[in-house]
């Protein structure tokens, strides 16, 4: 019964030994990522990002509403934004399957709270799969994370560029 009690709490010693482990891999990543945003926000940012791309993914339009930002719906209202969303998913556009963040920058319009997020995004269109370098704008309103869309790097007049794939995307 002793050798026992002494397994499994070895057991227990080394699943929270892994899972501390797991989290400070996590939050030097966030650190790495998302530099230059004050510590204290970066996991909400993290968390609030990968809901967007995932109502993204699925299409969820009316929650994707609640995480853009103000800035970038301008005055469209709810309906608007979801009948918006809807004509520029169809047939012939891209649809968005993930987004990986790679680096974080002050945004480039100079205001404060606001960062422009670069990375990989992993879409489909004409029926493949493709690896885009892309971005999206952060901004920070009413005490919250909200987005841009994601939006394919390209130059003028030029086919959006391609990223590494990432591993185990």
């Amino acid at each position: 019964m002793a050798c026992r009690l002494r397994y499994l709490t070895a057991s227990f010693l080394m699943l929270v030994a892994l899972i501390a482990a797991n989290a400070q891999t996590q939050n030097d990543d966030l650190s790495k990522v998302f530099a230059p945003v004050d510590a204290s926000q970066r996991q909400r940012l993290s968390e609030r990002l990968k809901l967007y791309v995932e109502y993204e993914r699925t299409r969820q339009w009316e929650k994707l509403y609640e995480l853009t930002s103000k800035q970038f719906r301008e005055s469209d209202t709810r309906a608007e934004f979801v009948k918006r969303q809807r004509s520029f998913s169809g047939d012939g556009f891209s649809a968005t399957l993930d987004f990986v963040p790679h680096y974080t920058v002050t945004s480039y319009y100079g205001m404060e709270g606001n960062y422009s997020i670069e990375g990989c995004m992993k879409v489909r269109w004409k029926g493949r799969i493709h690896y885009w370098k892309a971005g999206v704008e952060a901004y920070w309103e009413d005490g919250d994370w909200y987005f841009s869309s994601i939006s394919a790097i390209t130059g003028i007049d030029a086919p959006p560029r391609p990223c590494r794939r990432q591993k185990g995307k």
